[in-house]
């Protein structure tokens, strides 16, 4: 019943239970405790009250979720941008399928979590710490908490990944939808539901500056930048996949290697070319990169942004001075192909006229 009227969000209900010594601990088949429920709505009020009784605060859920760890996940994007008109909409309809308050600043519900003894460095059975949670939904103010709290900043994921990558790699599309698929009552409803391209769009300058914020105080609190994942990919080329120029600025300041290659071939500049981060790229450039570096199989960055069809990316290589002969070897073609005939072959899978455009402007840098 405790759980009944906190997913209900009946707050009469919920202490008239509490009053009537309803069990604290007890929890679902998959191990959802009261207050993992209360923290997962992001209500202030029902963990405060929940904490006022003899609760097991380290309480896992199958998949090794404790209270703090899914506090981490709020969101104070939302909680900052009450106001917003486009806010408004969003958080009404996170409302109606998950019941999410964003009326508390979520932070607060952290901090007094790990003051009533929640373990910063709990993880689940993925690997996910806190900081890392936090750091996935560019949650500044969360991050630096648990910092506070003695976080081991360099802890790995199952994957590799650190709580810095997540910083990193962290996007607006990937908080709404984890916002949305932790929380949600019904597994029905999908991002694209409700959310077009366009009004993402909307969102991402509320978004970038607080990632920002989150790798700077990760990287100033002493991150190890050189850590990699387990398919070797470095923590630069994951943010220049990710688009942000301030993100990756800061890490060159901070010496992360613009060389870099994981076992593949895969720098940050390739990264950047097949995403079409023009930005990223020149910068990347201009600090050293080698333009026409290669994967093991020969294709260059070039060569990757002329299969995604970047035109931009392509123009700016060209006049960097890229290789438009260089060729890479194919099961189909052991001779190598070239940029050339990439565009020719994606102009007639794809029908999109930006495989045109790439194909003269290979023809005029003199490719064959």
């Amino acid at each position: 019943p405790l759980i009944k009227a906190i997913l209900c969000d009946d707050p009469r209900i919920f202490r008239f239970l509490l009053e009537r010594g309803a069990d604290v601990n007890l929890s679902t088949i998959n191990g959802y405790s009261p207050l993992t429920f209360a923290c997962l709505q992001n209500n202030f009020e029902y963990v405060r009250n929940i904490l006022a009784y003899p609760v097991d605060i380290s309480r896992k859920t199958e998949e090794g979720w404790t209270p703090l760890l899914v506090a981490s996940t709020n969101s104070s994007v939302f909680y900052d941008n009450m106001d917003h008109e486009f806010f408004k909409k969003l958080i009404e309809i996170v409302y109606k399928y998950s019941k999410y308050h964003p009326d508390y600043n979520p932070v607060r519900i952290v901090s007094l979590l790990l003051k009533s003894g929640a373990d910063p460095n709990e993880s689940n059975m993925f690997g996910t710490t806190p900081l890392m949670a936090a750091a996935s939904m560019a949650n500044y103010e969360i991050v630096q908490e648990l910092l506070n709290h003695r976080s081991a900043i360099d802890l790995r994921d199952t994957e590799g990944k650190t709580a810095l990558t997540y910083a990193v790699i962290s996007t607006i599309e990937e908080l709404i939808d984890s916002l949305i698929h932790l929380r949600l009552v019904s597994s029905t409803v999908k991002l694209t539901d409700f959310l077009t391209p366009a009004m993402l769009a909307r969102l991402k300058p509320q978004f970038e500056p607080q990632k920002e914020l989150c790798v700077s105080c990760l990287l100033t609190s002493g991150a190890d930048i050189r850590i990699k994942d387990k398919k070797g990919i470095s923590i630069l080329t994951h943010a220049a996949r990710t688009g942000n120029l301030a993100v990756v600025k800061n890490l060159v300041d901070h010496n992360a290697d613009v060389h870099d290659k994981s076992p593949r071939g895969i720098t940050a500049l390739y990264a950047a070319a097949i995403n079409g981060h023009t930005d990223i790229a020149e910068y990347l450039i201009n600090q050293g990169a080698e333009i026409d570096v290669r994967l093991n199989d020969g294709e260059t960055p070039l060569m990757a942004a002329v299969w995604n069809g970047q035109v931009d990316m392509v123009e700016l290589l060209i006049k960097r001075g890229a290789n438009v002969h260089a060729r890479k070897v194919t099961p189909y073609k052991p001779s190598g192909e070239s940029s050339l005939v990439w565009a020719v072959h994606r102009h007639r899978n794809e029908k999109s006229e930006n495989y045109d455009i790439i194909f003269q402007m290979l023809a005029d840098a003199g490719a064959e």
